[in-house]
């Protein structure tokens, strides 16, 4: 993960292109990051180290919305949709 703290909008979108085009999960919000597994065999993405990492930065991403009155939830599903 190239980001280690998300302090800007632009760094809330960037974290979920990472999630979702350099890390190719079916990115939600509203899910933990230790809730993803492979569907293959049913084990987790990410180990507890680096999901404890991402929930990191998605509370940042979330505080960071609320300090600048948006609404985040629907920011990162909408970045999802669109190539950054």
């Amino acid at each position: 993960m190239k980001l280690t703290s998300i302090n800007t909008l632009e760094e809330i979108k960037s974290f979920v292109h990472i999630l979702m085009d350099e890390e190719n999960l079916n990115f939600h919000p509203d899910t933990p990051f230790e809730d993803y597994i492979f569907l293959n065999n049913r084990l987790p993405v990410y180990s507890k180290k680096c999901a404890e990492v991402r929930n990191r930065l998605l509370i940042q991403a979330f505080e960071v919305g609320e300090r600048l009155d948006i609404d985040t939830h629907e920011l990162m599903c909408d970045a999802g949709l669109i190539k950054y």
